[in-house]
């Protein structure tokens, strides 16, 4: 796919099962430096959470839709600083919407909307050390490492590095 076509919207009803089974990828959270849920949330549970993320002030939470508006994943942006005008952001996209570029465009409407819409500057984001994908598409669209928080991250017995990366817009 030599120019993938995804946007961002607001999330509806209609994209809970798609959220619900991002939701309960255990796998998926750890690699987001979320700790997963103690039990597999419900369509309700994911509502809720939903609900807390776009509520965020400042921030935002949207849908990733591909050409045909079906949901891929999301992107969020939270923990804002208004007077600082910078937040951190997330993005997560279901397995079979993965290493086709999709990411990448999303992220790049992400910034746009983060600098436009929101007003930010200043972008921040914490990812695994050990997440080569994830680290080449940030810096691909100019992040640059900051700084590593070591032994961060607990998964069962193991502990991650955490880099800390950043763009100013």
């Amino acid at each position: 796919m030599s120019n993938p076509a995804v946007s961002l919207r607001p999330p509806r009803d209609s994209d809970i099962d798609v959220l619900t089974v991002l939701r309960r990828d255990t796998a998926l959270w750890h690699m987001l430096l979320a700790y997963p849920p103690s039990q597999p949330p419900s369509a309700s549970d994911v509502h809720d959470w939903i609900a807390r993320r776009s509520g965020e002030p400042g921030g935002c939470f949207l849908v990733v839709a591909d050409d045909q508006d079906r949901p891929l994943g999301f992107v969020q942006v939270m923990d804002v600083h208004r007077r600082g005008r910078l937040g951190k952001i997330g993005i997560a996209l279901a397995a079979e919407a993965r290493r086709k570029g999709l990411g990448g465009v999303a992220l790049g409407q992400l910034l746009t909307y983060a600098r436009d819409t929101l007003g930010l500057r200043k972008l921040l984001l914490e990812v695994r050390a050990d997440n080569s994908a994830a680290i080449a598409l940030f810096s691909a669209a100019g992040f640059k490492r900051v700084g590593v928080m070591r032994a961060h991250y607990g998964e069962g017995g193991d502990y991650h590095d955490v880099a800390l990366m950043e763009l100013v817009a």
